[in-house]
């Protein structure tokens, strides 16, 4: 049975304002194109319990919406530290397991099956992004094992950082 009707992560390219843009969505973002500064939305659509859902495979969970990298680029004349983070919802609290209202989201570099959990705070995928160079990431969403809210859309925040 589907928790909700439509599934919303956007996906933000957060950028340091004092010091001015660090970041930018690079070739090869889904539906970016180079020096796109606007956020990225991966919508799941309805999705059952305990589902998982990947950005880089539609083995996982049945997905579909499989192969988006997300991909940034470092535009300062130095090293970057590249961070992403997440955090819970309306009606969800993300967590390092899924469980009633607590959902899982991780990160993953490598395009291997490992993902970090973000649920403790951000998780740094390049500590020396290199001035002009780019890295590439996944998502991995694990839905709630059971919710206490059914057929309420839920939007959950993924924002990405850069920082000297």
């Amino acid at each position: 049975m589907p928790l909700w009707g439509r599934r919303c992560i956007p996906c933000y390219n957060n950028t340091n304002w004092f010091t001015g843009l660090s970041i930018v969505w690079a070739v090869g973002t889904t539906g970016k194109s180079e020096g796109d500064t606007t956020a990225v939305t991966w919508a799941l659509g309805s999705v059952v319990e305990s589902s998982v859902h990947r950005t880089d495979t539609a083995a996982a969970g049945g997905d579909t919406i499989y192969g988006r990298d997300f991909i940034v680029r470092n535009t300062r004349d130095s090293n970057q530290t590249i961070t992403v983070t997440t955090d819970s919802s309306t009606n969800w609290t993300v967590g390092g397991a899924p469980g009633t209202n607590v959902f899982m989201m991780g990160v993953n570099t490598d395009a291997s099956s490992t993902y970090s959990s973000m649920h403790g705070g951000g998780v740094v995928i390049n500590a020396a992004l290199g001035s002009n160079s780019t890295q590439t990431f996944d998502l991995r969403f694990q839905a709630p094992s059971a919710v206490t809210r059914a057929g309420v859309q839920e939007t959950i925040p993924v924002t990405v950082t850069a920082s000297p």
